[in-house]
């Protein structure tokens, strides 16, 4: 029910922007999506001054972290990885240029000081740029940043993600139980691995094979829906001119969301977050 909520939220041409297990209900055997201050139509949000990369922002001065903070609103835990950091991660490569000969010559300089140094010698000065001429390289354009209908998936996979890795299925002394708070801390509590989860293939891969083998299943319906959002996002960000929401997406995140739901509610263990001793150690 929760991803049909969303849907028909983005086919209206709407973002929540803050989708997370604080925003969803459970009201009479119905889910249902609540908060939403911080949803706005996908068109208002193009051409936005203080819709920008944060990159951007931090060069100019720290008074602009006010704009940052704006940005990353809604639950750090659940945030897509490109709205958390304001830019785009899934751009297409751009075409290798040919080699700078300005490179071979700095190149052919340092070499040459190196081997004045062992000898003794005083090292040649740096030639200056002159202030008339051009880089010969291009400096690379970053393409301002906007919040799709993706990142707002992204958030409820995160929301799948912290269920799973913090079901209670084995003993504190259980390598799978370290390898469940190790997930905890890297993905949510410190965040260090948020980017690689997503963005890197086999790392979420990885971190399901350490999972215990009553949670492999869910997790590997995880990956998949993970991959349906890369290929989404690549798909989205050739152009970044096609806002149109993609039920492919949508319907392959559904299917495994339901998947991992009946797994879940089919298995043992107890949530974790429910037993206050226990999520001391998670923290």
């Amino acid at each position: 029910m929760l991803q049909i909520a969303l849907y028909i939220l983005h086919s209206c041409g709407w973002v929540h922007r803050d989708v997370s297990s604080g925003n969803i209900l459970l009201y009479k055997d119905n889910v249902k999506l609540v908060d939403l201050e911080l949803a706005e139509e996908m068109a208002s949000m193009r051409g936005r001054e203080h819709i920008c990369m944060v990159r951007t922002l931090l060069r100019r001065s720290l008074r602009h972290m006010k704009l940052i903070t704006y940005l990353r609103k809604g639950n750090p835990w659940f945030m897509s990885v490109e709205a958390k950091a304001g830019e785009y991660y899934f751009l297409p490569q751009p075409p290798r240029l040919p080699p700078d000969p300005m490179d071979e010559e700095r190149r052919a300089l340092i070499e040459e000081n190196i081997s004045r140094m062992y000898r003794g010698e005083k090292p040649l000065p740096r030639p200056k740029p002159s202030p008339n001429v051009t880089p010969s390289r291009p400096r690379p354009s970053y393409p301002e940043f906007h919040y799709n209908y993706l990142h707002d998936l992204e958030s409820l996979w995160w929301v799948a993600v912290y269920f799973v890795v913090h079901q209670d299925q084995s003993t504190n002394d259980d390598q799978y139980h370290r390898n469940q708070i190790r997930a905890a801390q890297d993905l949510f509590y410190y965040g260090s691995k948020r980017y690689g989860t997503m963005k890197l293939s086999g790392s979420f891969a990885g971190l399901v094979r350490g999972l215990h083998p009553s949670l492999q299943e869910p997790g590997w319906w995880l990956e998949a829906a993970r991959c349906a959002l890369v290929n989404g996002y690549r798909s989205l960000e050739e152009t970044l001119q096609d806002y149109e929401v993609d039920a492919t997406v949508h319907g392959g995140l559904l299917g495994g969301l339901w998947s991992i739901s009946a797994l879940l509610q089919a298995g043992s263990g107890n949530v974790l977050a429910d037993n206050h001793e226990r999520l001391d150690e998670w923290q």
